[in-house]
């Protein structure tokens, strides 16, 4: 038990040290983003599990998707997250068009973060 807790201890502020140290694009606008694309950035805003290819997190700018490995259906943690403030910790990236094989979602190409190294935490 004292274990997990130094474990959780230490992987909290893991966490904290990453955000406080990368940029904070929640209130930039998208044509800020793009600067940082590649880089390490993060965000906060409302995390809505079914968006129009993906999820998202909703931000003063616009929309940053979620992609990757996510399923398909909201298992547990993600029913409980949906509709909540998160601050998302990941590598900005840009693509032109949604993924192959899905329907809807931006014509003008989309913010995201690739799920492989992300981190995520309820703020409220």
């Amino acid at each position: 038990m004292k274990s997990r807790v130094i474990v959780a201890a230490v992987c909290l502020l893991f966490a904290s040290n990453s955000f406080a140290l990368s940029p904070d694009l929640t209130n930039a606008s998208p044509s800020q983003w793009k600067k940082y694309v590649g880089s390490t950035v993060f965000f906060e805003g409302l995390f809505t599990f079914k968006g129009e290819f993906a999820p998202f997190v909703s931000v003063k700018g616009g929309r940053v998707y979620i992609v990757g490995t996510m399923p398909t259906k909201p298992v547990p943690y993600f029913q409980q997250i949906d509709g909540h403030y998160i601050r998302v910790l990941g590598t900005l990236r840009f693509a032109n068009s949604p993924p192959k094989g899905t329907k809807g979602g931006p014509a003008r190409g989309y913010f995201y973060f690739d799920t492989e190294k992300l981190l995520t935490a309820v703020l409220r």
